[in-house]
């Protein structure tokens, strides 16, 4: 695995939330360093931009699956415990603001790509 440039890494961070950075830095650097990786493939044909947004969207999605499929275990059921459905709530909440950013991220990927190819289209003759 070759080691990533920080210019690379800062770019591919430049255009994600503070809490995406956070959160997702040592996905995309992790991503990044590997040459056969999906953001690593998708960088020549969608921009860098595009390509971390798609791979950002990817683990928003996980994290959406990660909660609201438990939530959804333990909100159902006859008679529940506070603690029970609390917990429930809690994950639930974290999926659905999940959620959101998995939907933002898929739209901007979609967003920075359809651009990354019309600036490839007009550069070319």
């Amino acid at each position: 695995m070759s080691k990533p440039d920080e210019a690379a890494i800062s770019e591919a961070l430049s255009h994600l939330t503070r809490l995406e950075r956070k959160m997702w830095r040592g996905v995309v650097k992790r991503n990044l360093a590997q040459p056969e990786s999906r953001l690593s493939r998708l960088i020549p044909k969608s921009g860098i931009e595009s390509a971390t947004d798609a791979i950002v969207a990817n683990v928003w999605a996980l994290l959406v699956g990660l909660t609201v499929i438990p939530a959804a275990f333990l909100g159902e059921g006859g008679r529940q415990g506070a603690l029970r459905v609390s917990v429930a709530a809690c994950l639930g909440f974290i999926g659905a603001i999940s959620a959101l950013f998995w939907g933002y991220r898929v739209f901007s990927a979609l967003r920075a790509a359809r651009l990354h190819r019309r600036r490839m289209a007009s550069d070319s003759p």
